[in-house]
């Protein structure tokens, strides 16, 4: 999914990264107060590393409406975040969710 939609949505989602994400919304068996978080959270290489997880509302998040979910970002890491695209890879190799710029 690409942000030609909807330019203000910060981070893009390749169509693997969708499939998996909605599997695990339903895997997981989510109610209405869950939503996907993308942030950051301290340690890595840079100094932080990215978080992606599904969380309930807290009142510094600010709530971005795809057409798929709503994704929750803090509004401090917004910054740290846009422009980013997160694949879902699946292979022999690796498997999990890669965030690139």
């Amino acid at each position: 999914m690409t942000n030609d939609l909807n330019p203000d949505l910060p981070v893009t989602f390749t169509p693997n990264a969708l499939k998996e994400l909605l599997k695990l919304t339903q895997d997981l068996k989510l109610d209405d107060n869950h939503f996907l978080r993308v942030g950051i959270k301290g340690g890595g290489c840079a100094g932080f590393a990215f978080l992606l997880a599904f969380d309930k509302l807290e009142d510094t998040d600010k709530i971005y409406t795809y057409p798929e979910f709503s994704l929750i970002i803090n509004k401090a890491h917004v910054m740290h975040v846009l422009g980013m695209e997160i694949d879902y890879e699946d292979s022999e190799l690796n498997q999990g969710f890669v965030f690139q710029y």
